[in-house]
């Protein structure tokens, strides 16, 4: 599976609730095997920000560990992919 494809699924388990890149990181650590190395989610992140799928907010206590979250065109993607 792809990673962006399951980025977009744990954004959608969230249901509208940002979660801290960490705490991608970690369920992707979790859930995809062999376990993408650090750069690879980096840049899967960025291509779905690009793509307007996710949004990204600033986290006022740690700057490097911003909170993520599923835009109404990531919300349709993941509708249309049943994921």
């Amino acid at each position: 599976m792809k990673l962006t494809t399951e980025i977009i699924r744990i954004l959608r388990e969230a249901e509208g609730h940002p979660l801290l890149l960490s705490v991608v990181r970690a369920q992707i650590d979790a859930r995809v095997r062999p376990r993408p190395m650090k750069g690879l989610v980096d840049d899967a992140i960025e291509t779905l920000m690009q793509k307007s799928y996710i949004l990204q907010t600033p986290n006022e206590m740690d700057d490097a560990d911003p909170f993520y979250l599923l835009d109404e065109r990531g919300a349709a993607y993941a509708a249309q992919q049943r994921l």
